[in-house]
């Protein structure tokens, strides 16, 4: 979402975005004894949110994203809830 502001906000100047090498997070929770799991693909998604549903304890799920996909809704940084982006704006806009 970071790299979604500076696209907004600061004419796709990026800066930190960009990372590599993070950790698999399915065996970082199995290291913690927590229940973890990896969505890649949309048809995943609903399985995999009912099972963290059901479950009693804590459940980490990693939500595998492009880099580039726009997240919505989003709130921008100091602005309230009122002031949510659901949709992506055009630019000269507002936002």
């Amino acid at each position: 979402m970071v790299k979604q502001m500076q696209d907004v906000f600061y004419d796709r100047e990026y800066f930190a975005v960009e990372y590599s090498g993070n950790p698999d997070f399915v065996k970082l929770a199995a290291a913690y004894g927590i229940d973890g799991m990896r969505v890649t693909r949309k048809d995943e998604v609903d399985d995999a949110v009912r099972h963290a549903m059901e479950v009693s304890g804590p459940v980490i799920i990693d939500f595998v994203v492009k880099a580039d996909e726009q997240v919505y809704p989003w709130i921008p940084a100091g602005e309230s809830v009122h002031e949510m982006i659901e949709v992506q704006p055009t630019r000269g806009g507002p936002y």
